[in-house]
């Protein structure tokens, strides 16, 4: 074995190895359960966010390919430019729906590096929130693994690296990368909706409960009780002042 097949064997594996014990792709138990009562105003305007995120990327790579089968050409392949060009068409729809007593004025972001593809919650977020918005970056992380062949390749490495061409989604098309984003969602809006029934279980576990947790979404919104009645309704017994 020549000694450039050593090194690029050792450095694939060392890489490998980063991947494995990284914070961000470490946290992915089977049922996350940090958020509580005083959560609901984030999770109740969380899942309005994805709703408006699902359906915006789901229309999209319909249109691709739609585009496609009119004009009869090849399908477009993923671009920096075309992606973010659709998440900026989506800051409008996305701001009418936040809700700025939320977390961070309920502005939440999470990311996966393509390069090693590690997942990292950068913006907002709470212990409630991140393993929510780190589920659906580990779908990203899957496919990004799945894709990640230059790791078995000293040279390509290097060149990924200095370079910053090295994104997963490059062998994508963009109606590809699209539905993935619609993945994605599908998973952390599960998950959000699985912490919505444990936060109104422990909102009205008991009566003296019930007044701690009011007194808090109180305190977050003064509006609380309007807000989630979509997703708590009849579970508010008490009439606070």
């Amino acid at each position: 074995m020549t000694r450039r097949n050593i090194l690029s064997r050792f450095l694939a594996s060392w890489m490998a190895f980063l991947m494995v014990l990284s914070p961000g792709s470490m946290f992915f138990p089977a049922h996350l359960s940090a958020c509580d009562c005083a959560d609901l105003i984030d999770l109740k305007n969380m899942l309005d966010l994805i709703d408006v995120y699902e359906r915006e990327y789901a229309k999209s790579a319909k249109e691709a390919v739609d585009h496609v089968n009119i004009s009869g050409h090849t399908e477009q392949m993923f671009s920096t430019a075309n992606y973010d060009a659709q998440q900026e068409m989506m800051r409008i729809p996305a701001a009418a729906v936040r809700n700025s007593n939320a977390t961070n004025l309920g502005k939440w972001g999470a990311a996966t590096s393509t390069i090693d593809c590690t997942t990292r919650v950068d913006q907002g977020g709470s212990a409630c929130l991140d393993p929510i918005l780190l589920l659906h970056e580990n779908v990203h992380r899957q496919t990004c693994l799945k894709q990640k062949a230059f790791l078995t390749n000293l040279w390509t490495t290097v060149y990924c690296m200095a370079s910053g061409r090295c994104d997963y989604r490059d062998v994508l098309s963009l109606s590809e990368v699209y539905r993935e984003e619609v993945d994605a969602y599908k998973i952390q809006r599960d998950e959000t909706l699985k912490q919505i029934d444990l936060a109104k279980q422990d909102l009205t576990s008991t009566p003296q409960r019930q007044y701690t947790c009011e007194q808090k979404l109180k305190a977050i919104d003064p509006n609380y009780k309007n807000y989630l009645k979509d997703v708590v309704g009849a579970a508010f017994n008490w009439l606070l002042p």
